[in-house]
């Protein structure tokens, strides 16, 4: 994890107490895939809410 403090990628950001003046967190990652990621999906089938563990996190916040 490499954490940016004091910066921003834009205006709009909240993360600090003044204008570009927030921080950033980046999680890079690297070695061989685990699984296979699917390359087109339907977007009528993609509902965040009916996935139970983007439920839980989205519950979380």
């Amino acid at each position: 994890m490499h954490f940016y403090t004091k910066t921003s990628i834009d205006t709009l950001d909240y993360s600090g107490e003044g204008l570009n003046t927030g921080s950033k967190l980046v999680i890079a990652a690297a070695g061989e895939s685990i699984r296979t990621l699917i390359q087109d999906f339907e977007p009528e089938i993609l509902c965040l809410m009916e996935l139970p563990m983007l439920n839980s996190l989205l519950l979380e916040f």
